[in-house]
């Protein structure tokens, strides 16, 4: 038999604006969270993301952060966890260590492959990290769902002076971030879903 329960969470995930400020998260949901994540796909199994998890209120709701994240301090500062997803653009340059579990030879015929899909092509390397990044979001949000914990999806604050404030590494970007929490309000009503005839191409546009 079908499990309905996942069908369930994506209808139910929405972007919440308001969460309770004096929620504290237990370890073992957010470990659970950020399983899910670490279990989402990456491209040759490089794992280049990186999980930045913001929980310090003092640091959250200072000036300099509610400024960099355009003042929606219900969101970035409210939350239970703030987690800014990353990732390594150099995260190829490693390659035997994802592959650790295999012989020599696949080990090598796997470096061969990545060094050549990678190398020298800095927009393929920057396309990777926000593919990498997106899936797992996803991931985070219906595990999130699922333990009853409600998330906002952001892009809208100052990339750089976010990854200012974090220590953001040189060869490292920033996709989006997460609010994770327990809602205080509920979402808007849900806004205009177009027809699947819209956006479904079967075959060929």
């Amino acid at each position: 038999m079908p499990n309905d329960n996942l069908f369930q969470l994506m209808e139910a995930r929405r972007a919440v604006k308001d969460f309770d400020d004096n929620h504290v998260m237990p370890e073992s949901d957010l470990k659970q969270i950020l399983t899910a994540a670490h279990f989402t796909p990456t491209a040759f199994n490089i794992q280049n993301y990186r999980f930045v998890v913001i929980q310090d209120k003092d640091f959250r709701h200072s000036q300099e952060f509610v400024d960099a994240c355009w003042n929606q301090e219900s969101k970035v500062a409210a939350s239970s966890a703030l987690i800014i997803l990353c990732a390594d653009k150099d995260a190829w340059k490693t390659p035997n260590r994802y592959w650790t579990t295999v012989n020599e030879d696949v080990q090598n015929t796997m470096a061969g492959m990545i060094d050549s899909y990678y190398n020298g092509k800095d927009r393929v390397q920057l396309d990777e990290c926000h593919r990498s990044c997106g899936m797992a979001g996803m991931g985070i949000m219906l595990a999130a769902q699922a333990l009853d914990y409600a998330t906002c999806p952001m892009d809208g604050f100052d990339y750089d002076a976010v990854g200012k404030l974090i220590n953001l590494p040189e060869s490292h970007v920033i996709s989006f971030m997460i609010a994770v929490g327990k809602k205080t309000a509920e979402p808007f009503p849900r806004p205009t879903m177009l027809s699947q005839d819209e956006i479904v191409v079967r075959e060929k546009f």
